[in-house]
């Protein structure tokens, strides 16, 4: 797949330290990594993250995510310590990546519908705005939010 928010993610997700931030987000505070990574993208445009955008983004991406996304990753980590479903682990993961891709594909799709428009957005306050929805409070997301958003701003 290829658009703007998806170069931006593998390029970002690539970078020292991201990858392990952005998965204590998934895993302790049950944020979503590709609206985390949306999020920052649109902070580097300039554009702001408003509650009712991402709300329509939430409800274009919830059902594919829950559905889709999320059972491959816990499949894939059930055969974690299985060492005769290596091969099948490593298919799984390549699902999920895939699965993942078209998330961001309707992310993006709604990017585009939206007609956005830079209006002094950021990376930082666009990620508050993703981790205000956490089930984790703010002293648990606050800190991870802060390491990580100079490392996708740059």
């Amino acid at each position: 797949m290829d658009n703007p928010l998806w170069q931006y993610s593998l390029d970002v997700y690539a970078r020292d330290g991201v990858e392990a931030l952005l998965l204590r987000l998934q895993e302790d505070c049950g944020l979503d990594v590709n609206l985390l990574l949306y999020a920052a993208w649109l902070g580097t445009r300039r554009v702001a993250l408003t509650p009712a955008h991402r709300d329509d983004v939430l409800a274009a991406t919830c059902e594919w995510r829950a559905e889709v996304v999320v059972p491959l990753r816990e499949l894939r980590r059930r055969l974690r310590d299985i060492a005769a479903a290596g091969g099948v682990r490593e298919r799984i993961k390549a699902l999920e990546l895939e699965a993942e891709a078209e998330q961001q594909r309707v992310i993006h799709a709604c990017y585009s519908a939206a007609g956005l428009a830079p209006g002094g957005g950021n990376v930082p306050d666009n990620l508050r705005q993703v981790a205000c929805m956490s089930r984790a409070g703010e002293e648990r997301w606050l800190p991870l939010l802060e390491a990580l958003a100079p490392l996708l701003a740059a």
